[in-house]
């Protein structure tokens, strides 16, 4: 028996070894520092955005990241009784209605068909607990018109609409209450006569997850948007010129409104939604309002979901498809409810969700200023942008949370930087002290 000699390495041939070792070490060190840096001042707000006739009632709680995983900072709506309680459509009383960011706070609305509460979480200081409580006779409110405003470099309210008279749906009648926020707390002005302030609404646009939320539905009039709340027509913009018909209206979906960009779109029926033309691909109406230029923009799929940060617009590519097989990376998700966490698999499937869309794990970051377009393959139908900044962006996608440094159109040093079980109700992200 021959046995073979041990195998001779250079003495050079070590020495890069080791110093590979090291600056692999270091990189890897690197990347774990900045992560540590970047969810320093995060705070990120977790709830579930109900599906009608799904379970309901789970909490409401914001966090901050340690070690890795998520940190309770305090929990602004308790879990409360699951399930339909009153009846085919109604909610579990802390079932939220919508959430609403602002520039400096976020609204949280309950319970969901009859808000009479808001939690309000300021950004300045996270960890004060900020509770509204306006409409006591719990009027029905409209949760797609519950929108912020910004009347003034001033001032930010948000208007919450209410109906009390149903008798006529083409005029439906109902008071406005507007919330305002302070560093000192927020209060709320009921019967507020503010109709017209509707005019600068702000609508950061549609989150991700299994939840159905909708925005602001408009109507082209002539040359002009015309938002209707309750009998009250606001004209909030112009319409690209593609859109003008003199004596003639026609729906619109608000897809998304800052500042600096309005975002349309024509509203769809189902069978439109699944005609080979538009299947593949949607065109949007994007109003530069800085320049006035209403300009075209092309998305991947039929259905349209869409946020604003600043000047980036964040989608999730889906397309109407009631027969589709199943989404990439259901498996993945949570298929077990409990009293705080959903079942995420069974939310994605429910009629009222997004059961009938074909959801292939493809995010569409695009730059409104400049067109850079970046897109990111997930392979997971339950992923999201949840922000994106001048350079750097935090994206989600089912249980974790990744951070990515923006080079030109290309991602870089992508890093994971939270991995747990509440993390696919994290929708919601902002920077704090």
């Amino acid at each position: 028996m021959s046995i073979s000699s041990p195998l001779k390495i250079p003495r050079h041939t070590v020495i890069l070894l080791v110093v590979s070792s090291i600056l692999l070490c270091d990189v890897a060190s690197a990347k774990q520092e900045k992560a540590a840096v970047i969810s320093q001042h995060l705070y990120l707000l977790a709830a579930t955005l109900t599906v009608k006739r799904q379970p309901s009632g789970y909490p409401v709680t914001l966090y901050r990241i340690k070690d890795g995983k998520l940190n309770v900072v305090r929990e602004l709506i308790p879990p409360g009784p699951h399930g339909d309680t009153a009846g085919e459509g109604s909610m579990a009383p802390t079932s939220i209605c919508c959430a609403r960011v602002s520039s400096n706070a976020i609204y949280v609305l309950y319970p969901y068909y009859r808000s009479s509460a808001a939690e309000v979480v300021h950004f300045d200081d996270p960890a004060l607990p900020d509770k509204v409580n306006f409409n006591p006779a719990q009027a029905f409110t409209n949760a797609d018109q519950t929108l912020i405003v910004h009347p003034s470099d001033e001032n930010e309210w948000l208007l919450v609409p209410a109906i009390t008279d149903f008798t006529d749906p083409a005029r439906l009648k109902g008071f406005l209450t507007h919330i305002v926020t302070t560093a000192a707390g927020s209060q709320a002005i009921a019967d507020s006569d503010a109709w017209t302030e509707y005019k600068a609404l702000r609508w950061q646009g549609s989150v991700g997850g299994p939840g159905s939320e909708t925005g602001p539905w408009g109507t082209g009039n002539d040359n002009n948007l015309v938002l209707t709340v309750l009998g009250h027509p606001i004209a909030i913009d112009v319409l690209p010129p593609a859109l003008r018909s003199p004596n003639s209206s026609r729906p619109l979906n608000i897809l998304a409104a800052n500042q600096s960009y309005l975002i349309i779109c024509e509203t769809l029926a189902a069978p439109q939604l699944a005609s080979p033309g538009v299947n593949t691909s949607r065109t949007i109406f994007v109003h530069d309002r800085a320049r006035n230029e209403w300009k075209t923009v092309n998305i991947e799929g039929s259905s349209v979901s869409v946020r604003l940060f600043g000047y980036w617009m964040a989608a999730i590519v889906m397309s109407w498809n009631p027969k589709h097989h199943e989404n990439p990376g259901r498996d993945n998700e949570r298929s077990d409810a409990t009293d705080t966490l959903p079942n995420i698999q069974a939310m994605y499937a429910a009629e009222a969700g997004k059961a009938n869309e074909a959801i292939p794990g493809i995010l569409i970051l695009q730059n409104l200023a400049d067109r850079r377009t970046i897109r990111i393959e997930t392979r997971q139908e339950d992923s999201e942008i949840l922000w994106a900044g001048v350079d750097s962006m935090l994206y989600r996608v089912n249980d974790q949370i990744y951070q990515a440094r923006i080079v030109g159109d290309k991602l870089s040093d992508t890093t994971m930087i939270v991995k747990d079980d509440d993390v696919p109700e994290i929708h919601w992200v902002f920077w704090g002290k």
